[in-house]
This record gives C-alpha cells, structure tokens and sequence, in this order.
C-alpha cells in the first residue's frame, strides 16, 4: 500500500515539473555558441589555354581549313559553392569559346569610314572582375628537379583575399586542415585585412600591364569580330590602356599556402594550395588543387 502511495506521488510530482515547464515563458535561455563546422571540399583547377590550332586539309578536292582546340586547351575557371552541401563548379569563360582571344575590360565606340567601331584591348585570359569563377589558374610552374616546394602557380582571383602566414599545410589531410582552421587560424582571423584581388599581398602580387605599342589593340564590328585596316586614334589606344592597367591582378602561390578569400556569393572560405603539378596521361596539362572550407556551415 505503501509502496503504491509512493508511485502516485511520484507520478505527481513529474506531471507538476511538465506543466511548469512547458509554461514558462521568463525562464532564462542560455546562447549556445556558434560551432565551427569542418565541411573540408577539395578541387583541381586547369591551367587557362583557350588557343587553337589551324588544320589544313581536302576535302573533294576542294582546300579546306578547320581551327581546333590545342591539346592543352582548358577555358574553365572555379566557382566556390553557395552551400555547405555543394563542392563548387567550373564554369568556362564562354567568350573564349569561338576565340581565344577577347576584350579586357569595356570597349570605347569611335567612327572610321562613316560606320561605327569598337576599340577594346584584345587578351588570352579575362580580367579578375570578367571571370565567371572565383578564381582561374594563369600560369603554372613545375620545378625539373621534382621538387613540390619550388612549384608554383599565378592565380587571378575575383573577390577579396588575403595571406595568412604563418603557417602552411603541406598535405591533403582533411583532418589536419580542419584542425589548423578550428585552432590557430580561427585565434587570429580578425588579424588579416582582405584585399581587391589580393592587392595588398604586395609580396606576391603581380600586375598586368598594357601598352599601346605591342599590346593587341584591335577594331571589333557589333559581334565582336576584328576588322582589319581600320586606324584607331591613339587618345582611344592610351584610354584603353590607362583602364585596363587597372583591372588585372595576379597572385603568385606555393604548394601549402593558405588564403582568406570572400567569394563572389558572400560567403568566406579558408583556402589552402593543396597540390601543384602536371598531369601524368598526355598532354600533361598543369593544374592546381584547393582545399577548402567555409567559415560558417551554411
């Protein structure tokens, strides 16, 4: 008897402790801290060739010339994902697709012969602000003696960036990398100021300069196509020229270096230079690997 005294109260007591639970509405609510979460993605990125090459042949008889793409040719660049469930694109830089080369930056429209003409600086890689990606793979160096540390690469990137340095990550274990994110990256993350481009990495910053004597300075009809024998003024040559050293920008990156970067969608990502080399199965074409991880898991 006793003993079923004993359940009831029980009984009561947590059916009471339920009620007031569930109606408290002034009960102090504690903030959980944001939690870092590891979503470490990788991607290998082709060096940039939009060149083709001239094929002369017959056919019935009759001379025949077709263009095709270079065994090297590439014209993707890389695009970061939106969320923490993608691992990023790589969208082509579709005016390179009929051309391999294409204007940097804005044409200006002058008169010759009494029709209209666009001048434009004429280029085999878009400039940071035309990419279609985050960031496309300029240039790449393989050291002949094999060895990884004197590889390197030219990067154009369309967002903000910035250095950090120290450390570097000289491996491409996912573990690793989220534990120097989580640990001494986040510590000192405040510490570094991104850049247009990485315009303020003065160390490793390179910039595209244009001229009006051996840069191709070009006459386009409204489809873009050069037109020969038309005389461009040169007040035109030397304003393309002053807008166009002002838009390309390059970084110049080592196996293990690692970025902040804010990519074209808003949101950050620790990079890292996971790997630079050359491809074994011809034609060998170079390439660079990223790792990386968003600063939210969003």
């Amino acid at each position: 008897m006793k003993k079923n005294k004993y359940n009831i109260l029980q009984f009561t007591i947590i059916i009471i402790a339920l009620i007031y639970l569930s109606s408290c509405n002034e009960c102090p609510i504690k903030d959980t801290p944001p939690i870092f979460i590891c979503n470490v993605k990788q991607m290998t990125v082709t060096q940039f060739n939009p060149q083709f090459t001239k094929l002369d042949t017959n056919i019935n008889g009759r001379d025949t010339s077709f263009y095709v793409p270079v065994p090297q040719y590439s014209i993707h660049s890389f695009l970061f994902p939106n969320s923490g469930g993608g691992s990023g694109s790589l969208p082509d830089e579709s005016s390179y697709k009929i051309s391999e080369f294409s204007p940097v930056g804005d044409k200006i429209v002058f008169k010759a012969n009494g029709f209209d003409y666009y001048a434009a600086i004429l280029d085999q890689y878009p400039s940071n602000y035309q990419l279609s990606g985050d960031l496309l793979v300029d240039e790449v160096y393989i050291d002949p003696g094999g060895n990884p540390d004197n590889n390197f690469a030219y990067i154009r990137f369309w967002g903000d960036l910035a250095l950090i340095s120290p450390p570097t990550f000289k491996s491409e274990n996912s573990r690793a990398f989220c534990s120097l994110v989580t640990g001494q990256i986040m510590q000192t993350i405040g510490n570094y100021n991104q850049t247009k481009y990485g315009q303020g990495i003065t160390s490793r910053l390179q910039k595209v300069a244009y001229n009006t004597t051996t840069s191709r300075i070009s006459a386009l009809d409204k489809q873009n196509r050069e037109v020969q024998g038309i005389t461009i003024p040169d007040d035109i040559k030397q304003k393309l020229v002053e807008a166009a050293n002002k838009l390309v920008y390059r970084i110049k990156v080592y196996f293990g270096d690692i970025f902040l970067y804010t990519a074209k969608n808003g949101r950050q990502f620790i990079i890292t230079i996971s790997d630079i080399n050359r491809a074994n199965p011809d034609p060998r074409k170079t390439r660079i690997t990223v790792m990386f991880n968003p600063l939210s898991g969003e």
